[in-house]
């Protein structure tokens, strides 16, 4: 790798840890009031999150990108998963003579 691919690369990585540092955070700081779902343990609260999340849509700046960082996970794994089945890996082979 060259100094110009390492430095690339470092930068992807700040910016991916500062993508979900900051996503957290904007996060936490919504007012999800409008919400009415009641929501009890870990899994229901989870699924309440991405159930109100169109209520982050009519706030700011802030609240735009909470949502946006709260749907880019499902989106991801979504992706990349498409991409998977799109395309499989072939086994290695080795042909015997």
């Amino acid at each position: 790798m060259t100094v110009i691919e390492r430095l690339l690369a470092l930068i992807a990585a700040v910016a991916v840890v500062g993508f979900i540092i900051l996503g957290f955070e904007a996060y936490s700081d919504t007012d999800l009031g409008q919400c009415v779902l009641d929501a009890h343990g870990r899994r229901a609260r989870f699924i309440r999150n991405y159930l109100c999340s169109p209520y982050l849509l009519a706030g700011g700046p802030r609240d735009w990108f909470a949502f946006v960082w709260l749907w880019s996970f499902p989106v991801t794994i979504a992706a990349v998963s498409f991409f998977a089945w799109r395309h499989p890996r072939r086994a290695s082979r080795t042909d015997i003579i």
